[in-house]
This record gives structure tokens, sequence and C-alpha cells, in this order.
């Protein structure tokens, strides 16, 4: 929350002024961020959680589903039929492990009029068409990835050898990878890295685990005893894999002969008009289950900035419901619960919840309206999370605003 309302910020300022994206802080605003990321963490420890949100957030986020609009006039030929049922028996709801739901669309239905009213470049189509949109969970209606639906579209949307590599590092027990997009200009793209690379080696030698996370071998960190332990006893301290517990970054650099058409979609879209500042190199912090935070950019790539997004990555989650954290999704290929077997996995994959009876339907033409309005509608927080969003919500915005007046004061 705190990370993205400082990126919103930075970017609300920087497109206003129609400069680029090159954040230089504002040591004043950042120490006072840097003090609410503490306050965080003493909230974690008040409420017992001490795992990283790192560790947490692979054990226990499931992966928000990317949704997939097959539009098309009419009837879908039977080949492309056939696609769309590759496509389905690849996601969670089948035997898969894509987090994907498909739908397929007829634009000629009034019942979709909705769909076109929120997406008009859809109504435009003159062949079936494959059109990528964010989760309902991440409130962003950009198009992620949008071509003519046919078997490579299949390909492109179920394999990314580079979204692979980013989540074996992940299961391999680093922390974060951060993915640098490489620009062009090879003089900035290596500061970029160069840059990372000091700051992520200084951070993992100075970020320690909270104390009172218990590893599946029985070790405690901190050197807490099981009293101790047992004193305060917290369920969501236990961890339910066996994957090792530490402190440590990676750095992938996409160049700009790697195309992986999806997997830049969903990165340049995550930010009104980033993809105007594509002469910049970016850097996206990916951990969990492929979540990913908004980028930094050009000198926005500075020490500063990379711990204060660490802090956050690797700090006590003082948050436990997914939906008060910063972040979206990655599209993701990978059978995560094989690799996070452990003590307390529970072996039976549970479904993603249902939010419209037309979900269970065999594929039409033609989408039902519940279905449709699934597809355009945002998803609706629980009363407990939407509570809790609210909550932080505005004591951050009033701890924000008085920054802000005392700027504007002096």
């Amino acid at each position: 929350m705190l990370y993205r309302i400082w990126l919103n910020d930075w970017r609300m300022e920087t497109l206003r002024k129609k400069r680029t994206l090159e954040y230089k802080p504002d040591m004043r605003i950042g120490r006072k961020f840097f003090v609410l990321f503490m306050l965080l963490g003493f909230a974690a420890k008040s409420l017992g959680c001490s795992v990283p949100v790192f560790r947490y957030a692979l054990e226990r986020w499931e992966c928000d589903e990317y949704r997939l609009i097959v539009a098309v006039k009419g009837e879908l030929p039977p080949e492309h039929q056939t696609w769309v049922e590759e496509l389905k028996n690849q996601s969670y709801r089948e035997d898969g492990f894509c987090n994907l739901m498909v739908h397929v669309v007829d634009i000629t239905d009034e019942a979709n009029q909705g769909l076109l009213e929120t997406y008009p470049v859809v109504e435009q189509i003159t062949e079936p068409t494959a059109v990528l949109l964010y989760p309902r969970g991440a409130y962003l209606q950009t198009i992620v990835f949008q071509e003519p639906f046919s078997d490579q579209t299949v390909q492109k949307l179920t394999t990314s050898a580079f979204v692979e590599t980013v989540t074996l590092d992940i299961l391999a027990g680093t922390s974060a990878v951060w993915v640098l997009v490489d620009s062009g200009n090879q003089a900035a793209d290596d500061a970029a890295y160069d840059v990372l690379i000091r700051s992520l080696a200084k951070q993992s030698e100075q970020i320690e685990i909270e104390a009172g996370v218990i590893e599946t071998s029985g070790n405690i960190t901190g050197g807490m005893s099981e009293e101790e332990v047992m004193a305060n006893y917290d369920p969501s301290n236990f961890l339910r894999s066996g994957i090792p517990l530490k402190v440590e970054f990676s750095v992938k650099r996409l160049s700009r002969t790697q195309a992986e058409p999806v997997f830049r979609g969903i990165l340049m879209n995550i930010v009104e008009g980033l993809e105007h500042y594509s002469d910049q190199p970016m850097v996206f912090p990916v951990f969990g289950r492929g979540r990913f935070l908004h980028p930094l950019v050009g000198e926005g790539i500075e020490p500063g900035n990379i711990e204060m997004a660490s802090a956050y990555i690797c700090g006590a989650c003082s948050c436990q419901v997914k939906l008060g954290n910063p972040g979206v999704d990655l599209l993701s290929h990978m059978d995560w619960y094989s690799y996070l077997e452990g003590s307390e996995v529970v072996h039976d994959r549970a479904l993603p919840p249902l939010t419209g009876t037309g979900d269970l339907a065999e594929p039409e033409t033609s989408v039902s309206e519940p279905v449709a309005k699934e597809i355009v509608e945002t998803r609706k927080a629980s009363p407990l999370a939407r509570n809790l969003v609210v909550v932080v919500g505005v004591v951050l915005g009033v701890v924000v605003g008085v920054s802000f007046s005392m700027r504007k004061k002096k």
C-alpha cells in the first residue's frame, strides 16, 4: 500500500508535467515513508505475524486470474473452438496451472453491450480476436495484449521462458527477482544494472528476517525458544514449505531482442502512459507467486528507492489480506503446489471463487449477462478486506496530506 502510494505520487507528478519518468526523491518525504514502513513493521509484530511478505505471498496468496476475451461476430469457427478448449484445459479451473479464465464473446449480442462500452476497441474486430485483461483485483481496465486468435496465441498465453526463469529463482528461495527491462541504450541499461547489483547486495547483508518464524525444519528465526513462540502463538508464523528462508535477491535482464509479448504487455500497461518512456530502463520487483510492484524508471533506479521496496518485500507481513497489499500478479504457468510441498501444505487444490454461474457453462459463442458483468466489473472485496483497505487508506491519506501541506507552507 505504502509502496503504491509513494509511486503513484511520483507517477502523477511526472505525467502532469509531461516530463520523463525519472524520479528524484525528496528525502524529507522519503524519510516519512520509511518511518511508515517501520510503523507497519511494529504493527506486524503486535499482530504476531513475523513471516516476511515475500514468503507469506509465496505460500498463502493464490494467483489472481487473468481474463481472456475471445471476441467473435456470431459463431466461433470449430478450429478456434479447439484452441479455446486447449486454453481452458491449461487453466486453474481444469487440470492445468495457468491463472487464466477464458470467455468467448459474441459482440453482436446485445447482452454484451456493457463490455463493448468498457472496451470499445473490441467492437472494431473483423475476425476472432484474443483480448487479454488484467485480473479483476488489479482494478485496471487496460488491455494487456490483443491479436487475431490463433494457435500461436495459445502458445504465447501458456508459455513464457522468461517468466519460468523468474519463478524458478523464487522457488529456489530468492526473496525477490528484480526484472530489468532494457531500454536499448546500453550505457543507461548497464548503469541501472550496476546500481541494482550493488544496492541489492547491500540490502541482502543488512535486512534480517523477523524473529519468531518457525521453519519446517523446526528452526525458529531470531534465536527464539519454543516457549517464547508458544507464549504468543500465531499459526501464520509457521512456514508451509521447506524452501530456504533467506534474504537474497537476483536480477534478470529482459533485452530488446527477447520478444515475450504477453509478459511485456503485462509490465508496460501497469501504469497509464508507461510505454511512452520505453527509452529508459525500468525495474520491476517480482516476489511471491509472480506478484510484481510498480516500476522504478530511469534515474528512479537509485539506492534509496531500492531500499524502500526491499524493506516492504522483506518486512513482516503486516496485512495478511492479499487485497490490502500492493502489486499485480503475472500470468504464470507454474505448478506452485508441487514445489511448495511441506509439513503443512494442503495438497487438495482449491479452485478460485466462482462469481457467476456462467463460469460453469460450456463455451458458447455468446457470453451470458452475469459473465459479461464479471469481465467488466472489478472484484468486490469482502467486508473485512474492504474495511482494512479503507482504514489503511484513510491513515495514509492523512499522512500524505499533512506531508504535502508542510511542503507547501515551506
